[in-house]
C-alpha cells in the first residue's frame, strides 16, 4: 500500500534543540554578485582605485570621496540563467529568464574648501543594489552506482534518537529533540528498517538486495539578498580620499527540491522539501584612495569590510510518499502534528557571522581617454560563524558543532577583477571587463543534516571557480547619461543528490553541473 507522510508543525514544538542549518548556508549568504551601476558592470567591478560610480560603496567606500557633483541613477535589466546538469553520457538542461532592479542610489556633494583647504569636498550617498540573486532550476536523472539515499537516512537514525522511541498511540513525537524529520519519516514509510541485531537502522532490504536504482531530482531556487548602502567620503587636497558604508541586508530567499528513487520500476519513494529563508543584516566598510604621486594620476585603494552579522529564519516544511511498505496503513502525519498541537509553519532562528574582506586595488588614468583598474580581495570562508538564536555553537552530531565542519570544509576565497575605459570622444565610451574569484570548497566537502534535522533537502553542490566576461558602452552629456553592459558568467559545480556514508562511493551520485548566467543592464543617470 502506498505511504503519505506530510509533516508541517510549529517552532513552539522544538525547544528540545532541533536543528535546521548546513554549512552551505555559510556562502549562500556570505558573497554578493558582480552586480551594480552598468559602468561598474562593464569594467569587471575593478573601480575600487578609480572610484567616481556609486558601486564603489560596496567594494571601497573611498570611492565616493572623488565626486565634485551630484549622482542620481537607476539600473534594470535582464538575466537568463542556463543549468545542464551531465551523468555518464546523459545530460539535462533547465533555465530561467526574470526581470532585475539592481541599483538605485544618490550621491550628494558638497564643497566646503578652496584648492588650498585640507577638506575640499564632504560627500555624502545612498545606494540600493541586488547583492545576490538567486534564481534558477536544476533538473537530473541518473543512475547511483550502488548508492542510495537511504544509506544517509539510515546513517542519521543511527546517530541520534531512534526514531519510534516517540511513538506512542500510534503517533511519532516529531518534536522529540534527539529525532531527524527525515529519519521519522523514512522509518514510517518503509524506507529505512531497524536492525535489531546490530542495533542501527538500514536501508529496506528491498533497497539492499537492489541496487538497480536510478533517481530524479529537481530543484526550484527564487529570490536574493537586497542591500541598502549609506556612506560618507571626503576629498583631502585632491590627494587622499577616505570613506564609510553602513550597509543593512534583507534577505528573502526560497528553494523548493523534489528528490525520488525508483526500483525495478515498481517501487519507489520521493521526497519534496519546501525551505524559505527570510532575515536581515549589517556590515561596516572602510576605505581609503591615496595618490601618491601629485603630479600623476595613479592611485591605490584599500578597503576592509568587517563581518556581515546575520539574523536568519529557515521556515520549512516536508512530504515524504513510498510504496516500500506493504504492512502499514494509509498515514497523513499532518493529523499527527495536529495532535501535537501544531501551527501550520515550523520556524527555526539562527544567527550568521560571515568572514572579513580585504581588499586593495590600483587605477590609472592615461591621459584624457583611457582608465585602468585592477583589484584583489580576499576572504577566508573558514572563519565563518553558526550559531543557535543565542548565540552559541550549534551540534552537527553527537561529537561536533557546525562551526567544526565550517572550519574544515570551506576555505580562503581570492578574487581578481580587472577592468578597463576608453573614450572614443568626449560623450562615448568603451569598457571591458574581468573577473574571477576561486573556489570556496574544498575537495571533499559535503552537507551533511544534523542528526536532529527538520529539513529534509540532502542535496548540494560543490561550485568551482567562477569567471565573469563583461563588456559595455556609455554615452555622457551635459547632465544626462546612458549605460548599457552585458555580464556573462560562467562556473562549473559538482552537484550531489545526498552524502553518502561510504567514503568509497564519494563521488558516485556525482553529477557535473555548467551554469551560464547571461546579465544585460541599463543604467540611467543625471548628473548636476
Amino acid at each position: 500500500m502506498k505511504k503519505i507522510c506530510y509533516l508541517i508543525g510549529s517552532a513552539l514544538l522544538f525547544s528540545a534543540g532541533l536543528n535546521a542549518q548546513s554549512v552551505y548556508d555559510v556562502t549562500t549568504f556570505s558573497n554578493s554578485d558582480l552586480n551594480g551601476t552598468a559602468r561598474f558592470i562593464g569594467m569587471g567591478g575593478a573601480m575600487g582605485a578609480l572610484g567616481g560610480d556609486i558601486s564603489t560603496m560596496s567594494t571601497n567606500p573611498a570611492g565616493i570621496g572623488v565626486y565634485r557633483s551630484n549622482d542620481l541613477m537607476v539600473t534594470f535589466g535582464t538575466t537568463n540563467n542556463v543549468s545542464k546538469a551531465s551523468f555518464g553520457n546523459s545530460s539535462l538542461s533547465e533555465d530561467h529568464n526574470h526581470g532585475t532592479f539592481d541599483n538605485f542610489g544618490f550621491v550628494y556633494s558638497k564643497r566646503v574648501g578652496s584648492q588650498n583647504d585640507v577638506v575640499q569636498f564632504v560627500n555624502f550617498g545612498f545606494n540600493y543594489r541586488r547583492s545576490k540573486q538567486l534564481y534558477g532550476n536544476l533538473t537530473t536523472s541518473q543512475s547511483l552506482n550502488n548508492t542510495s539515499q537511504t544509506e544517509q537516512i539510515g546513517d542519521m537514525a543511527s546517530s541520534g534518537g531512534t526514531p519510534a522511541a516517540g511513538k506512542e498511540n500510534g503517533y511519532f513525537s516529531f518534536d522529540n529533540g534527539d529525532i531527524s524529520w527525515l529519519t521519522v519519516m523514512g522509518q514510517r514509510n518503509g524506507v529505512i528498517n531497524y536492525n535489531a541485531t546490530d542495533g542501527t537502522y538500514h536501508a529496506n532490504s528491498i533497497l539492499s538486495s537492489n541496487y538497480s536504482l536510478v533517481n530524479n531530482f529537481h530543484s526550484r531556487e527564487r529570490g536574493g539578498i537586497d542591500a541598502f548602502d549609506l556612506n560618507g567620503a571626503i576629498n583631502l587636497r585632491d590627494r587622499i580620499y577616505l570613506g564609510l558604508t553602513l550597509s543593512l541586508y534583507d534577505v528573502d530567499y526560497s528553494k523548493y527540491t523534489g528528490y525520488q528513487e525508483s526500483f525495478d520500476q515498481s517501487k519507489y519513494y520521493n521526497v519534496q522539501s519546501w525551505n524559505k529563508y527570510t532575515g536581515s543584516g549589517w556590515d561596516l566598510k572602510l576605505g581609503a584612495i591615496i595618490r601618491p604621486i601629485e603630479e600623476s594620476s595613479f592611485r591605490i585603494g584599500l578597503a576592509i569590510h568587517t563581518p556581515t552579522f546575520y539574523n536568519l529564519t529557515n521556515t520549512t516544511s516536508t512530504r515524504m510518499e513510498s510504496n516500500l511498505s506493504s504492512t502499514d496503513t494509509y498515514v497523513d502525519s499532518q493529523e499527527d502534528m495536529v495532535s501535537l498541537g501544531a501551527d501550520p509553519d515550523v520556524d527555526f532562528d539562527y544567527k550568521l557571522r560571515t568572514p572579513w574582506v580585504y581588499n586593495g586595488s590600483l587605477g590609472y588614468i592615461v591621459g584624457k581617454n583611457l582608465a585602468l583598474g585592477a583589484e584583489y580581495e580576499y576572504r577566508d570562508y573558514s572563519s565563518a560563524k553558526i550559531y543557535d538564536n543565542d548565540g552559541n555553537d550549534m551540534m552537527i552530531s553527537q561529537n561536533s558543532t557546525f562551526n567544526d565542519m565550517v572550519g574544515s570544509m570551506l576555505k580562503g576565497v581570492s578574487t581578481y577583477r580587472f577592468g578597463a575605459e576608453y573614450k572614443v570622444i568626449p560623450e562615448f565610451a568603451l569598457r571591458l571587463g574581468y573577473n574571477y574569484t576561486s573556489a570556496a570548497y574544498t575537495h571533499d566537502a559535503y552537507k551533511q543534516l544534523t542528526y536532529n534535522s527538520i529539513n529534509t533537502d540532502t542535496d548540494y553542490s560543490n561550485t568551482k571557480q567562477t569567471n565573469n566576461f563583461s563588456f559595455g558602452f556609455g554615452y555622457r552629456g551635459r547632465n544626462f547619461y546612458a549605460d548599457f553592459a552585458y555580464l556573462y558568467t560562467h562556473y562549473n559545480a559538482d552537484f550531489h543528490p545526498f552524502a553518502d556514508p561510504a567514503a568509497e562511493y564519494a563521488d558516485a551520485n556525482l553529477s557535473s553541473v555548467k551554469n551560464d548566467i547571461h546579465n544585460f543592464k541599463i543604467t540611467l543617470g543625471y548628473r548636476f
